[in-house]
């Protein structure tokens, strides 16, 4: 890690490290068990998986085939883990908070879950932790906890790698608002593909700006393995991934030769691509579309969630019905379009065009997922595809050299963005404590309150948002140094 640690303050990112953990905590431990979505389905995938049982066993067709049915197996599972899959009480009404029953039941010992075709790989060591759990609830914190250390390695070493300047630490910051944040803190594969998609961005960008070294393709290779089997795009985002940043470095020639001196590196993430694709032709059953509704009918719908996506970046959480109050998603909107119309302006019209174009196939892509959702029996969820989304804003500002100073614009945004982390925050907590309508102070009257207390989790934000503040306002890496010329490597 020498050359990390050389290119990034040490202090900025002890808190950065401080800042993500305790956040995440925070977020733990304010969202119930079964307050993500279809958390129960992802438990019973990852003991399976984590117990050798990777396919499952079919379970009766129904009438009704949506994305849920059709990929639906079932898996054995101890007895105290044996959960049912089905939503808890207070999901798709925010005005109810968690107390208004217990949020799981066990059933036999052989139980279904619709995600049950899912590529198993990453669900080993979620499961791995959740199997000795003795019970549900401990199990799912245990399955959270797990993927918030994986996400929190890959997050901080993309923080270390974007200390170039001012902007890009703003553009780091972007990519890991709250919504990264929150599916990191789920016990599921999701924010791993997340995570994993913005360090293989951070380190493809390095790798091209400096002496590659062993560590960095080493990390390289674990990032781009983590996201080619963490869901089912996978494949799909470390190819639009490696297109994006090949555009902006414009080094084809280079990454050619880099491929043959690492072998195994190209070969580890190329492999794990093929082998989740495969198994996703393999397992994966598409739904089956009703002849009487058309296919147009689908896109309208799609365009519909696209449109609300544009919220559901920065606002919606759970089970879409915990939002950032106070319409302050905006904020994040407005982030995005200062630090693009910024980029834009130091930008050459080659990286322009190749900006323009990624843009609009991330859209395209979102639409795709949008219309394979819809025609599902299902809604788009801004998740789906945060995994190419969030690190544009990186890509963006990937060319800039590292002497360019601007200290105003880049506190401001980078004050909306903790504002925005503590406003979504506080609203996820808000929502399960005394329903999304509720008392605006609501530590003394709490219906449902989380393990420790909102006292605990309280300190751990006050904690998490001043240390990530800290990281930020420290500066970035300050030289005079051009960016090096990629065919000096």
């Amino acid at each position: 890690m020498r050359d990390l640690i050389r290119r990034a303050p040490r202090d900025s990112t002890f808190f950065a490290a401080l800042g993500l953990f305790a956040l995440l905590l925070a977020w733990i431990l304010s969202s119930p068990v079964m307050s993500s979505p279809d958390e129960a389905a992802h438990l019973i995938r990852g003991i399976s998986a984590a117990e050798g049982e990777w396919r499952g066993s079919a379970v009766a067709e129904t009438t009704t085939v949506n994305i849920a049915t059709a990929n639906t197996r079932s898996f054995t599972l101890p007895g105290r883990l044996a959960v049912i899959d089905r939503a808890p009480c207070y999901a798709f009404r925010p005005d109810v908070p968690a107390s208004c029953a217990p949020t799981y039941s066990l059933g036999a010992a052989t139980e279904s879950s619709h995600v049950g075709t899912y590529y198993p790989l990453l669900y080993i060591p979620l499961g791995s932790a959740e199997r000795m759990a003795g019970n549900v609830s401990d199990a799912i914190y245990a399955g959270r906890v797990a993927s918030a250390l994986i996400c929190l390695f890959f997050l901080l070493i993309s923080f270390r790698l974007s200390a170039r300047h001012s902007w890009s630490r703003v553009a780091w910051y972007l990519a890991v608002g709250p919504l990264t944040v929150y599916l990191s803190s789920s016990a599921a594969t999701n924010g791993i593909e997340v995570a994993s998609s913005i360090c293989f961005v951070c380190v493809s960008i390095a790798l091209t700006e400096r002496p590659p070294t062993r560590t960095l393709w080493a990390i390289w290779a674990i990032a781009g393995v983590a996201l080619a089997s963490a869901k089912t795009m996978g494949p799909l985002f470390v190819v639009f991934d490696l297109a994006l940043v090949l555009s902006f470095t414009r080094s084809a020639r280079w990454w050619v030769r880099e491929a043959r001196k690492r072998p195994i590196a190209f070969g580890s993430v190329a492999a794990s691509a093929l082998a989740s694709g495969a198994w996703t032709v393999s397992y994966q059953r598409s739904p089956q579309a009703s002849g009487a509704i058309s296919y147009s009918h689908y896109a309208s719908q799609a365009l519909r969630g696209m449109a609300s996506g544009v919220q559901g970046v920065f606002s919606q959480f759970g089970w879409l019905d915990a939002k950032t109050p106070g319409d302050l998603w905006i904020a994040g909107d407005l982030v995005v379009v200062v630090l693009m119309a910024v980029a834009w302006r130091r930008i050459d019209i080659v990286a322009r065009s190749t900006l323009l174009t990624g843009t609009v196939l991330a859209g395209v892509i979102t639409f795709g997922v949008t219309f394979v959702e819809a025609r599902g029996g299902y809604g788009f969820q801004s998740r789906y595809t945060l995994a190419i989304l969030a690190p544009i804003p990186l890509l963006a500002v990937s060319g800039w050299s590292a002497d360019f100073v601007d200290r105003v614009g880049p506190r401001v945004c980078l004050t909306l963005m903790i504002a925005l982390d503590a406003a979504a925050l506080y609203g996820n907590g808000r929502r399960y404590a005394v329903g999304s309508h509720g008392s605006l102070f609501f530590l003394g009257d709490a219906k449902w309150i989380p393990p420790g207390g909102w006292l605990l989790v309280t300190l751990l934000a006050v904690i998490g948002l001043s240390s990530l503040a800290l990281a930020g306002a420290m500066g970035s890496e300050s030289s005079s140094k051009k960016r090096e010329v990629i065919s000096t490597h």
